[in-house]
């Protein structure tokens, strides 16, 4: 901070003894703001405690983690068998009865042409060899072609002879119903549309499909078509005796079942869903059966593969099984631990957690102090550190997607404040992640690459393709970082198995970096909105000369828009000398004289009749119109909704100087008049507030001296530095810079750049020779 007294008036400097280290923390610790942000520290550690269940150990296993160890158990615990289990589920399964659906309406269409096929037979007179076919399928299915063709015309011909005693078959039309029905109520089937271990061979359950809630069990026997016609000629036999319709009844009965039996449909058909349901509530009723462990057993999951594997998981990636095993048995370890041992794990975290946060407080504080200094900032960065910590710890442990947060994280932070910030905060958000989750040095050091590749990537944003591109080299450096880490620590005896497997989880770790930077692609406009920074590329947007404000300074206030374009070109160069942002001062420069385009013509860059407004008024009100200008910008630039940090730079270019022009003549024409009062100087000072940044400081110094430079009848070198030294050191002892971080030696880098640039600008030219004639 750069001060030159205690007010605009002295030109003293102050020197006091420096005060004991005590006193210091003494008085750092009286300080309320201190503890509201103390306050707000602890209640992030409590949030991460609390997100991260950081009262219990770890789980610290993963999918594809190869152990270097034999992993035993810890503590008694039982696990689902599911070997065991299964069997048990299989045989279940193959003792329920499968469902199927009868559609009874086929059996209509049979019983009807077995109706026309009698009538047929009735009304023949002579004999019909194709319509004899229908009624002697057993005769058919004989050997001897010739033989059969007798034998069925003899049978045929007494076949006719019965149906010829009741020619309207008045008794027997009516029994064809009642022969069917027992068929239409059970159902028929070919063959069983479902196999063996899918359920009962023997018995199914019928469901009429009319009547979903008519369920029946039948046998298989009772309804397949292949094993019915024994049954089925005997029964109509019976109820053809009953009715005492036929002299020879076992010969009509014979016919109607071999027709039947040739003719018969398949009325069942297997019901998937429902039979689906029913073998999943059998598994569901199943007990599971359960494998008890002991301390020091090895924990190799038993799926019948231990031959393959020696019972022993060391030495070979970890997959879903082996995971589910080693969580049971944390789960159990957990469930056994007393509240002193809780107490004890929640004690460590919180000791990490206050390490890493007075790690990141001291760097932030000689570093960026602007963030402790802001609440709203120090709180949303807070928040933006256990968000990052929470969701990383939430994603399935299958994904192993945690590096997209942390990234995410990184790269905010930097496009916000700076990269150095960035790498702090995102590694130690690394070293918490790692820790909460029981992760390894590897997965610390790839998270580290990725924090560190992405957070100097994103500190420059001046097109979209950048974060693309930034993207891509973080998964390639990632890439890099995890094959090296993960071949470093591999013990596995198989180096095929380590290397094949760790570039898998590259591969994997790559592809979530470049997510990261697609992501923060999306999320740059909420980032900039929430944070309240601009980016490059958004800065590049408000520079361009056709938007309204600019538009409209150019054909009202085309001196003040011309002073502009100088101070922008002088200040961004300027800025840059120190390490300022530079892109931020141009752009800013464009909009600091917006508010002139009010009343243009009472300044002066823009009277070009030669008449000039303030001979009409005194000087307090000319004061009052010069000032207001300030005010006047601040409003514009609100309304066209102009991002925070120009406004601010709007506001603070004048900081709390004093329009001297005006005040002079007040005093001198206070002198004249003879009034005894004094003139109130406060009454010709900006209203600041002071600048508080590095570009605020540049931008006020590179108005002035622009402004001054046009003052000038010949504006030669040693004229131009001898002006700017002269008004840097006023603004400097009217303490203009005491509240921005802005040192000495950064003062003198200033004046500097804008002597070259001013020189540059006012250079001497050649003066031609007049034509002749002119």
């Amino acid at each position: 901070m750069v001060t030159g007294g205690s007010s605009p008036k002295s030109n003293r400097f102050s020197f006091a003894l420096p005060k004991s280290r005590f006193e210091w923390i003494s008085r750092f610790l009286y300080r309320g703001e201190i503890w509201g942000r103390s306050l707000i520290c602890l209640l992030a550690m409590i949030a991460i405690w609390l997100g991260t269940g950081a009262w219990n150990p770890p789980f610290p296993y993963r999918t594809r983690y190869v152990p270097n160890r034999e992993i035993v158990a810890r503590t008694l615990f039982e696990f689902e068998n599911e070997t065991l289990t299964r069997e048990k589920q299989a045989i279940a399964v193959s003792q329920m009865q499968c469902i199927y659906t009868n559609d009874p309406a086929k059996l209509n269409l049979v019983e009807a042409r077995l109706k026309e096929k009698l009538f047929a037979v009735v009304e023949s007179k002579e004999y019909d060899a194709e319509l004899a076919e229908e009624f002697f399928l057993a005769e058919r299915l004989d050997g001897d072609a010739e033989k059969n063709a007798q034998e069925i015309e003899t049978k045929f011909t007494e076949f006719k002879k019965e149906l010829d005693a009741d020619p309207r078959l008045e008794k027997l039309t009516p029994l064809i119903s009642e022969i069917l029905e027992p068929y239409r109520r059970r159902g028929l089937l070919k063959s069983l549309q479902h196999e063996v271990v899918q359920g009962l061979s023997t018995s199914i359950v019928v469901i009429q499909k009319n009547d979903p809630e008519d369920m029946s069990v039948e046998e298989v026997k009772d309804v397949r078509i292949t094993v019915l016609f024994p049954g089925l000629s005997d029964s109509i036999s019976k109820i053809l005796e009953d009715q005492k319709a036929f002299t020879d009844t076992k010969a009509v009965a014979d016919r109607i079942a071999e027709y039947l039996f040739d003719n018969f449909p398949e009325t069942l058909k297997l019901d998937v869903e429902r039979t689906a349901n029913s073998r999943n509530k059998e598994r569901e009723e199943v007990p599971i059966e359960k494998k008890r462990y002991k301390i020091g057993d090895k924990l190799s999951y038993d799926t019948g593969e231990l031959d393959r594997r020696d019972g022993i998981i060391g030495g070979i990636p970890l997959d879903k099984a082996d995971i589910r095993i080693l969580q049971a048995e944390h789960d159990a370890y957990v469930r056994n631990l007393n509240a002193t041992e809780r107490l004890i794990y929640s004690a460590a975290d919180f000791g990490l957690y206050t390490a890493v946060f007075l790690l990141c407080g001291a760097f932030i504080y000689y570093r960026e102090r602007k963030i402790i200094r802001e609440f709203g900032r120090f709180s949303l960065v807070l928040a933006s550190f256990v968000w990052t910590i929470i969701a990383a710890w939430m994603i399935d442990d299958s994904w192993r997607a945690e590096i997209v947060p942390i990234s995410l994280f990184s790269m905010v932070i930097s496009i916000a404040f700076r990269h150095e910030v960035a790498w702090i905060l995102g590694a130690c958000a690394s070293l918490v992640v790692t820790y909460s989750m029981g992760m390894g040095l590897t997965d610390f050091v790839i998270f580290v690459s990725a924090v560190t590749t992405g957070s100097y990537l994103c500190n420059d944003i001046s097109s979209r393709t950048r974060l693309f591109y930034a993207g891509l080299l973080m998964a390639v450096v990632t890439f890099a970082t995890a094959i090296g880490a993960g071949i470093l620590v591999g013990h596995a005896p198989n180096w095929e198995i380590v290397v094949s497997n760790q570039i898998l989880l590259a591969a994997w770790f790559a592809f979530c970096a470049f997510l990261s930077g697609l992501l923060i692609t999306v999320f740059l406009p909420f980032v900039e909105k929430i944070f309240d920074v601009q980016t490059d590329l958004t800065l590049l947007e408000w520079s361009d000369p056709s938007h309204e404000l600019l538009h409209k300074m150019i054909q009202r206030a085309p001196g003040t828009y011309n002073h502009s374009i100088n101070v922008a070109s002088i200040a961004e160069n300027a800025a840059e000398s120190i390490g300022a942002n530079g892109l931020l001062c141009r752009v800013a420069a464009y909009y600091h004289d917006i508010g002139k385009i009010l009343k243009p013509e009472y300044f002066v860059e823009n009277q070009t009749s030669g008449q000039n407004k303030h001979d009409t008024l005194v000087p307090a009100m000319s004061s009052i119109v010069i000032i207001a200008h300030v005010k006047d910008g601040v409003e514009l630039a609100r309304k066209h909704r102009l991002p925070e940090c120009m406004i601010d730079m709007i506001e603070q270019h004048h900081g709390t100087t004093m329009v001297e022009y005006f005040y002079r003549q007040a005093v001198k024409e206070a002198k004249e008049n003879g009034a005894e009062e004094e003139v109130d100087e406060s009454n010709f000072r900006y209203p600041g507030p002071k600048p508080q940044t590095k570009e605020a400081c540049v931008m006020m110094l590179s108005d002035a001296v622009e402004s001054a430079c046009r003052t000038l009848t010949e504006p030669a070198p040693a004229r131009i530095e001898s002006l700017v030294k002269e008004i840097s050191a006023k603004r400097l002892n009217e303490d203009q810079f005491s509240e921005c971080p802005l040192t000495l030696k950064e003062l003198h880098m200033i004046e500097q750049s804008l002597i070259k640039s001013l020189i540059s600008v006012y250079h001497s030219r050649i003066k031609y020779q007049e034509q002749p004639g002119e």
